[in-house]
């Protein structure tokens, strides 16, 4: 299946214009535009995919008598995802500035200002009289190729039921699962010759006009040599995993059942990347890429019809020029989990009360390797254990007729993604670094959650409840200081890093949802949440404690989904509106990053062709919605991109 998907408008560095960023002088003869946001590398970009998937699966059962049954699962998947990436961007600051010619800057011949930004610039098409530049750009380009990308999963699984009397019974599993991960990254980037431009952003109304001339054209700039940069990154993740459960019926009519299990599992992920080298011979023009092509963008106004070049022949540019011999260790990792765990949980029924309480146990330890900036693999070394009880209870109270109240109360824990405990950045001059934080401790929340539903016709229902989340130990993304071993000291010192940090917040808010069946297979359905999540520790470096935003990082206020559907014994059709309201993404540069408001369409067709064989056919995003976001304030964007429509179809067989 190949993918394209247009990038349509990315502003990939918004700033603060100060006279730093001025060669020409035009900061200190206008100080109205001094501290105003100005957008200095902004253009349009595409990414392209062919993707196929191959793989399968085996059961076997075998049932040694009534009561004990074995169950053997073995599956493989490989997907194969070359893909390429082209970025063609207008970058005004490589001729504003000084620093990169060395003789003086050019001057924008007419700009505007809004508020607090720069909304509009010119730069003079021709370069100005008196001025060198030969070393100067108004636009550039990424194209970046990643041949042979692929990930491959699979399992081994061993599933085991046995009932030891008509009161006891058992399962258990066995097993393991692994999964690999590798890109080759290439990037060659061209800055072409100055020939001036313009830009003007719109806010979030509508992605910026670019105009540049002669970029449909591929020129080099006259003085300096073409970039490029390789890497080669293959991460595995492996875990190996043995649980039981049971069930003991206790004969009793109110405490009727006890369930109890315990797990192990070891987890492993490791990650290595080779860093490539550009021989020099591959910097000149001479020796660049030849397959010259167009780079449509899907928006008319932002730099269309640009000239970019084929992957092909920047593949068989790297083929040539560039080699994989060392490795880059900074950015490598290898981190291991070991998770036991053991529960218990009681369930009982009376006449009007139902449900259920019990309490977890899991003990978890943590190795984190992250590499460090020398030639050797010589990993820095961080190891966590760290215990929790997790106690809980849901109750079911029977109101009246059809009438049905829940509550429940819980402590739970989800561990950090390993990608945000591992991988390591640091630059031992400037004393900084970047990466996992491999202290990060879990998300540990207690929950509560009040709610009605009232069963008001066959198959419908309406419900509300409220609910609030109290985190203990909340993960955002901020700033702390950290020691490492500093290569370049010879000695341990102090890093300002820049990571994934823990902090405290609350989530508390409103659920609704409603069902209606019509009858004869008509039905429509809908729900809606409100989340006022807040961060309320203020984690050094966050967006909380830099610009005030306390937002919780993903959590839209309001969100809802509408929908109507259609099933009987032969065929099923559904449509589905989704909406969420704008949420914080992140922080990057000291702003905060948010994703603007957006509604999607899906859609999903079913028909049962025999008993053993249905048909599927599903639609995501079929309204190709503009997806925008923006920085601090909507007056300052910082993408419009779409993803397309996607389209599956599927077939399932039972034998």
């Amino acid at each position: 299946m190949a993918a394209v998907l247009p990038v349509t408008f990315a502003v990939r560095h918004l700033a603060k214009m100060v006279p730093a960023y001025d060669g020409s002088g035009w900061v200190q003869a206008n100080p109205n535009v001094v501290g105003k946001n100005i957008s200095l590398l902004t253009g349009t970009a595409q990414f392209s995919q062919e993707r196929e998937t191959k793989g399968g699966m085996v059961d076997l059962q075998y049932k040694v008598n009534p009561d004990l049954t074995f169950d053997l699962t073995g599956f493989y998947s490989k997907l194969e995802a070359s893909n390429v990436n082209r970025n063609m961007m207008f970058a005004p600051y490589s001729a504003m500035t000084n620093g990169w010619s060395g003789k003086g800057g050019v001057a924008p011949s007419n700009w505007t200002v809004v508020g607090d930004t720069i909304t509009s610039l010119t730069l003079p098409g021709s370069c100005p009289t008196g001025l060198d530049c030969s070393s100067m750009s108004t636009t550039v380009q990424d194209i970046a190729v990643r041949p042979g990308s692929y990930s491959d999963s699979r399992f081994v699984n061993l599933d085991v039921s046995y009932k030891a009397s008509k009161d006891l019974s058992f399962t258990g599993k066995l097993g393991q699962t692994q999964g690999t991960g590798h890109t080759r990254d290439i990037g060659y980037e061209v800055w072409n010759a100055y020939t001036g431009g313009s830009i003007t952003v719109f806010g979030l109304n509508e992605p910026a006009r670019i105009v540049v001339p002669g970029s449909d054209k591929l020129t080099f700039r006259p003085n300096g040599p073409i970039g490029g940069w390789a890497s080669d990154v293959t991460a595995t993740d492996k875990e190996s995993y043995g649980q039981f459960d049971g069930t003991f019926k206790t004969g009793n009519d109110i405490l009727h059942s006890i369930k109890f299990g315990a797990r192990v599992a070891t987890h492993k992920r490791d990650l290595t990347n080779l860093a490539g080298t550009v021989d020099a011979a591959g910097t000149l023009v001479a020796n660049a890429p030849t397959g010259v092509t167009t780079l449509n963008s899907s928006l008319p106004n932002v730099l269309n019809n640009t000239w970019t070049l084929t992957g092909d022949s920047v593949t068989a540019w790297a083929n040539k020029y560039v080699t994989f011999n060392s490795h880059a260790y900074q950015a490598e990792f290898n981190v291991k989990e070991d998770v036991q765990s053991a529960y218990a949980m009681a369930n009982f029924n009376t006449d009007k009360v139902s449900g259920n309480f019990g309490v977890r146990f899991v003990n978890t330890k943590e190795r984190v390797e992250n590499g460090s900036p020398n030639n050797t693999w010589a990993p820095i070394v961080t190891e966590n254990t760290y215990t929790d009880i997790l106690p809980s209870a849901n109750f079911r109270v029977d109101i009246a007729d059809k009438l049905v109240g829940r509550f429940a109360v819980s402590r739970t824990m989800a561990r950090p993604d390993f990608g945000q405990l591992a991988a390591l950045s640091l630059l031992d001059t400037q004393m900084t670094g970047s990466g996992g934080n491999p202290n990060l401790k879990p998300i540990r929340s207690n929950n509560f959650d009040l709610g009605v539903e009232w069963y008001f016709a066959p198959k419908s229902m309406v419900s509300a409840g409220i609910y609030n989340m109290s985190m203990d130990s909340y993960v955002t993304y901020g700033s702390f200081t950290q020691q490492f071993y500093n290569y370049a000291q010879k000695k341990v010192t102090d890093y300002k890093m820049s990571a994934a940090t823990n902090t405290t917040a609350e989530v508390k808010g409103l659920e609704l949802a409603y069902v209606q069946d019509f009858g004869n297979g008509f039905g429509v359905n809908g729900n809606y949440t409100y989340a006022d999540g807040k961060e309320t520790g203020k984690a050094p470096g966050s967006a909380c404690a830099t610009i005030g935003d306390c937002s919780m990082v993903g959590t839209s206020r309001h969100s809802y989904n509408l929908g109507a559907y259609f099933e009987n014994s032969k065929f099923s059709a559904r449509v589905q509106y989704n909406y969420r309201s704008k949420f914080l993404n992140g922080l990057d540069r000291n702003s905060a990053i948010y994703q603007d408001a957006v509604g999607t369409i899906s859609a999903s067709l079913g028909y049962n062709l025999t008993d053993n064989i249905s048909l599927t056919l599903e639609g995501k995003d079929l309204n190709n919605p503009m997806l925008k976001s923006y920085a601090t304030t909507p007056d300052q964007p910082r993408a419009f991109y779409k993803n397309g429509r996607q389209i599956f179809f599927g077939v399932r067989a039972k034998i």
